[in-house]
């Protein structure tokens, strides 16, 4: 069959946006993509908002391949991306948006990555670790050939954080460094190398010169909040500006066109154009799993890049041990929750776009469907049930409106409504969604503009826990006991109550910011993620970012001084206590499992060190013994041009 690819035109119907769903059919090592179906999405802005029609077209894709950044040449001949690894090797390379074989510019034992082009289009400025840490590097590149034309030229010397951008004529880099506020810092230096001078401090992420050259726009988030923020400032200082405030994501493209900004709905649903001020242009839908990183000079072109990813379900000894792929990973394949024996995991996977649950033996063998009675909200994953029988789950649309909480029970094939009052929030991390402590379930209801947390049990009824102003962010309930943070820019508070009319404590007071919290089995101490920006004020530096341990009386008084101890990834998340007390996992951002053993002296281990693929989150068994987790790998990679039927104005 080959690579069959067919253009979809996405054209509105009755005032919504209709769109075709590339629907992927694998045979053997190819893939069949067809038009099939559509789906009315909501619009994103109160007012009408007009769709935008384009044709998608594949550039170049190759199911071996791991595309990372790309970026579309002002003189729209070109398409330069990075293509390699996670973490140990990455290239440039460039491709002409008429297709072809692509061209390779650099390679070597680097990780070369986030290429934007010179307004010239006959240079590149990427990133770089040829110097020992971070910095951004320059290339001559032929703009009639693609070929590179020279050797990498360094142009930072103090390192740098993700982000940075190219000035319109070229001869100056905005960029990002670790600030001393806790946030980034944004610096400005000449594009040929200089003496760099900071603008804003602290500053936000992704800076983006104005098509002037006079102003650089960069993205806030909002701590406890999903909204994020376009602020400006001008090129030689002063005091930043609000552009405008989105109740979703904000994303900002670096390259060819400066005009215009990408809004992404709180749903993560919608794409919408947008201009610097904040005025909806257009919007549209893409198929699953492209996502827009360009939009040409001429704004009648968009850049997108599509990525697959698999996870086969991964189980693993916690003492030791080889692991054991239980499922094939044709899709990615996320676990639930254990049976109490912990013999069983239960996983969230896909098939033909349907989002489906199976119960599998751990040890291997046949597995068993859980089909829930409808669909459910897919915005977050069900909660399994101590005792293995019930699956809590949603239904609704999503967003901050109230939800209907339901739980289904697997043996006796029937579900009925835990509360018609959930409330539906995301965090600085994502969301927050359901969860569970020992047989209950934990959720937010909104009842008269306040936030009640309550715990159920599968059958019901619930309880009030405690009444909240605003839902708390990072949070961690054990029973009666209830922990939660409050950051701010500077300092990291920690509060202490327990269910009822018990009085909120403040215990605890730290310089930076707190996370992830988790309470000990005995319910006796407190886990959590300490940032402190004095210890890492280098970006690349893991110290800094420590798991610090806390022990906490019955009646709230903390005992002594908290405990660091080193993640060696440096930052982490999803701490979870092994049932002995004495050591507790997390996830790194170097995509493996570490177990921290909190005895003296005892050092780290990494548990994943054998699996070359991705981890990113796990699910604990009962006894402790065992970890279910998604062994994450990229399986192919994609880019495309989206032609406008009208440029962007």
């Amino acid at each position: 069959l080959g690579r069959l690819r067919k253009a979809v035109m996405i054209r509105p119907r009755n005032g919504r946006l209709r769109f075709g769903i590339l629907a992927a059919l694998s045979i053997g090592a190819y893939t069949l993509e067809v038009l099939a179906g559509s789906t009315s999405v909501p619009p994103v802005s109160e007012q009408e908002t007009p769709a935008i029609e384009y044709t998608l077209t594949e550039v170049f894709g190759d199911e071996s391949w791991t595309i990372h950044r790309t970026a579309l040449s002002p003189n729209g001949r070109w398409i330069a991306f990075t293509e390699g690894d996670f973490q140990t090797r990455k290239s440039l390379w460039v491709v002409s948006t008429e297709g072809g074989q692509p061209i390779r510019l650099t390679k070597g034992p680097y990780l070369d990555d986030s290429p934007l082009w010179f307004p010239t289009s006959d240079r590149i400025a990427f990133r770089s670790t040829r110097p020992p840490a971070y910095s951004i590097m320059t290339l001559p590149v032929d703009p009639l050939t693609g070929r590179a034309t020279g050797h990498p030229r360094q142009v930072t010397l103090d390192g740098l954080s993700a982000w940075f951008d190219v000035s319109p004529d070229g001869k100056w880099i905005a960029y990002t460094v670790s600030g001393t506020k806790g946030r980034h810092a944004l610096r400005v230096l000449p594009s040929n190398g200089g003496i760099a001078r900071t603008v804003a401090d602290p500053a936000g992420r992704v800076p983006m010169w104005s098509s002037d050259g006079r102003t650089i726009y960069y993205v806030l988030g909002r701590a406890r909040s999903s909204e994020e923020t376009l602020m400006r400032v001008r090129v030689e200082g002063g005091s930043p500006e609000v552009a405008f405030k989105w109740p979703g994501r904000i994303r900002i493209l670096p390259g060819p066109n400066r005009d215009f900004v990408l809004r992404v709905s709180p749903q993560d649903r919608e794409w919408e154009i947008a201009t610097l001020e904040g005025n909806p242009l257009g919007r549209l839908s893409l198929p699953r799993d492209l996502g827009i990183v360009d939009i040409s000079k001429e704004g009648d072109q968009m850049l997108a890049t599509r990525a697959e990813w698999v996870a086969p379900l991964t189980i693993l000894p916690v003492e030791g041990g080889p692991a054991r792929q239980l499922t094939e990973g044709f899709a990615y394949d996320e676990p639930i929750g254990w049976s109490p024996d912990s013999k069983k995991v239960l996983f969230e996977t896909a098939l033909n776009g349907e989002a489906l649950l199976f119960y599998a033996p751990a040890d291997g063998g046949s597995m068993h469907e859980v089909k829930l009675p409808e669909d459910r909200l897919r915005d977050y994953q069900p909660v399994l049930s101590l005792d293995g029988k019930h699956v809590l789950y949603a239904i609704g649309e999503g967003g901050d409106e109230l939800l209907t909480l339901k739980v289904y029970s697997i043996e006796e094939d029937w579900s009925w409504e835990l509360s018609r009052r959930y409330v539906f929030t995301r965090g600085p991390a994502g969301q927050i969604g359901p969860q569970r402590d020992g047989q209950d379930f934990l959720f937010f209801e909104k009842r008269e503009g306040l936030y009640e947390l309550r715990a159920s049990p599968p059958q019901g009824p619930s309880r009030r826990l405690k009444t909240f102003d605003e839902i708390p962010g990072i949070m961690g309930v054990q029973g009666e006991r209830i922990a939660y943070v409050e950051n701010t820019k500077k300092e990291a508070f920690l509060y202490w109550t327990i269910a009822g009319e018990t009085p909120v404590r403040r215990i605890l007071t730290l310089e930076g910011m707190l996370d992830a919290l988790a309470w000990s089995p005995d319910g006796k101490r407190i886990a959590a993620y300490h940032y402190d920006p004095a210890r890492a004020a280098k970006h690349m530096e893991p110290g800094g970012r420590d798991l610090i341990v806390m022990e906490v009386t019955a009646s709230g008084d903390l005992v002594g001084e908290p405990k660091a101890y080193a993640v060696p990834s440096g930052h982490w998340w999803g701490p979870r206590w092994l049932p002995d007390g004495r050591r507790i996992l997390v996830v790194g951002n170097d995509g493996n499992l570490w177990l921290i053993p909190l005895d003296p002296g005892a050092r780290p281990v990494d548990l994943t060190l054998d699996d070359p693929n991705i981890v990113w989150s796990y699910h604990l068994s009962p006894d402790g013994r065992t970890v279910a987790y998604p062994s994450e790998r990229q399986r192919g990679s994609s880019i495309w041009l989206l032609k406008l039927r009208e440029p962007l104005n």
